[in-house]
Parts: C-alpha cells; sequence; structure tokens
C-alpha cells in the first residue's frame, strides 16, 4: 500500500514539505477531483484522472532544496513566462524554491493548460478506438481509394 502524501514527504526538509503541500493545494484547487497516487519509486506525488501515468497531467517530485512541479506533455504546453525546463520528448518541469513561485499566476496556467491537454489527448484517443471499431477510414483514405 502506497503512503499518504503526509509520511511520503516526512523525509524531506520542512521546506520542502511545505512547497509540496502548498503545490498540492494548487492542484486541488484547480481540479477538486483529482487522482493523486503517491509513486515511491520515482519519488514523485502523481495528479490526473486515474493512477496510470496517461491519465495524469502533472506530478510534484520533492527534492532536497525545492519541487520541481512535472507536466507529463509539457512540451506542447504554451509557456509565455518561459517557466517550464527540461529536453524529454514529452516531459517538462518548473523548479520551485519559494512559496511564492507556487502563487504566480504563470503557474496556476500552466496546471489548467495541462488539464485541458490532459483531456484533448483523452478525447482524441477515444475517438480513435472507435473509429478502429468501426472500421472507419480517415475521409482522405476513402477519396482516394474511391
Amino acid at each position: 500500500m502506497s503512503p499518504t502524501v503526509e509520511q511520503f514527504l516526512s523525509t524531506y526538509p520542512q521546506d520542502v514539505q511545505e512547497l509540496a503541500l502548498k503545490t498540492r493545494e494548487l492542484v486541488k484547487a484547480i481540479v477538486p477531483d483529482v487522482r493523486e497516487q503517491v509513486y515511491e519509486a520515482y519519488k514523485t506525488i502523481g495528479y490526473g484522472s486515474g493512477t496510470k501515468v496517461d491519465a495524469m497531467f502533472c506530478y510534484i517530485a520533492p527534492l532536497k532544496d525545492r519541487i520541481n512541479l512535472g507536466f507529463y506533455r509539457g512540451v506542447v504546453l504554451k509557456d509565455e513566462d518561459g517557466l517550464l525546463e527540461g529536453t524529454g520528448k514529452l516531459l517538462r518541469h518548473v523548479k520551485v524554491r519559494s512559496l511564492a513561485e507556487v502563487e504566480k499566476p504563470a503557474l496556476r496556467q500552466l496546471i489548467v493548460e495541462a488539464v485541458a491537454e490532459l483531456e484533448r489527448v483523452r478525447v482524441s484517443a477515444t475517438t480513435a478506438r472507435t473509429r478502429n471499431k468501426l472500421n472507419l477510414r480517415d475521409t482522405k483514405d476513402a477519396e482516394t481509394n474511391a
């Protein structure tokens, strides 16, 4: 059984715990019915509509002197304030070092966009599955083969 968020964070410095809990509050304020999952192996707390990675939109990764607020599809988010860091195919993160940074409107906006992106991806995947079940072809394919 996974530990509670508080148990998981208890091994980190007090200021890092406060940053993580404040960021958690922000995520829950934006998405009140969000699913929260502690992933001990990855040392993260994930947030989404389910507990699998493909249903997650962000995570909190506590470190020695800060937290990273990561976004699973961060590469597609609009980041007008330049908060996102990282070079992976999809993941991006924001280094959060102070409680004031948690309150930045730009950080809130990234979370809102990440939730919208997850929903967009899920709707797209559902549409693709439905098309496959019905054996539908794209309009271009149908026109080419007609």
